[in-house]
């Protein structure tokens, strides 16, 4: 409220009740809210109001009342409903997220460096994991899907049945009834097959059938279909041997370590440098002479674990 309208209140109030001067009253008189004031007092004179029935009025009341108890009461039921079914739905979604994301309890096989383990699959199969490989698969599931997850190299003995699938981040295997042999490493997936056939796939869901004594390569999620394959019985590590055709030499060093469970030390940039030969698996001074001597790098045996190459 502005200070002037608090100063016309209070002449208005001293005019009713004759708390004015006779030239204050004058003053007021000859003022604009004065002239508010009769304009006001006027008009309500002549308002008509309608004769108030108590009793009719308190009928109306307590009608209106006993509605919106009423209608309160149904609304709480029916949000008391709701609540129920949705609580319900709550509910059945909770449990649905958790039958849906129930970890599937897989069976898991691993082998550290310098190892090497075979195992028998619910169906006979036969896998034989060669060093740093890890093989998981659903037992509870076998039966409907054959499935296999690998990181490593590992030789298969499937036997005949529902499709067989080995999956790797590289891409999948899939066979009826064969043995092949597949090594999945960070730096590509190379698979040979030894008797059967064997579908490869791709990352990119590019696919190739190799049949007896054929193999195929992924590198970088691709597949090589140029790949030239050796003739072999077994696969080479079962051998005693390791072979690489222009593999870089960070991979070769990665294979060294875990064939004979040992650290090795690089001092110098190899990280353009390739390998091309063999090594065997159970003569690690030998080893070292044809991949290290072969390529003029020096190394050193520092203690019975550790070797540093220059």
């Amino acid at each position: 409220m502005t200070p002037n309208k608090d100063i016309e209140d209070d002449a208005l109030g001293r005019w009713l009740v004759n708390e004015m001067s006779e030239e204050e009253r004058r003053a007021f008189e000859a003022s604009d809210a004065f002239k508010t004031y009769q304009a006001i007092s006027q008009h309500t004179e002549n308002l008509v109001l309608e004769p108030y029935n108590v009793e009719v009025e308190y009928s109306k009341l307590k009608k209106s009342i006993a509605h919106k108890k009423e209608s309160k009461l149904v609304q709480m039921r029916f949000y008391r409903r709701v609540s129920i079914a949705a609580s319900v739905l709550v509910l059945l979604g909770i449990g649905s997220f958790f039958l849906l994301n129930k970890e599937v309890a897989l069976t898991r096989h691993k082998t550290l460096q310098g190892q090497t383990k075979t195992i028998t699959l619910p169906d006979n199969s036969v896998v034989e994991m060669n060093n740093q490989s890890a093989l998981s698969y659903n037992a509870e599931q076998w039966k409907e899907r054959r499935d296999v997850q690998l990181k490593g190299e590992a030789f298969f003995k499937v036997e005949k049945g529902s499709p067989f699938r080995v999956l790797m981040e590289n891409g999948m295997i899939e066979v009826l009834g064969t043995s092949f042999n597949i090594k999945d490493r960070s730096y590509g997936t190379e698979v040979y097959c030894f008797t059967g056939k064997v579908r490869v796939t791709d990352s990119e869901r590019n696919a190739t059938i190799l049949t007896k004594g054929m193999s195929a390569k992924i590198i970088d999620g691709y597949l090589d279909l140029n790949s030239k394959a050796e003739q072999m019985q077994v696969p080479l590590w079962k051998q005693g041997i390791s072979r690489f055709e222009n593999a870089p030499l960070a991979d070769v060093i990665y294979e060294l370590k875990g064939q004979f469970d040992i650290e090795i030390q690089v001092k110098s940039d190899i990280s353009k440098r390739t390998y091309f030969g063999t090594y065997p698996n159970d003569n690690l001074e030998q080893a070292l002479q044809l991949v290290f001597g072969s390529m003029q790098l020096e190394y050193i045996q520092e203690s019975e674990g550790l070797v540093v190459v220059k």
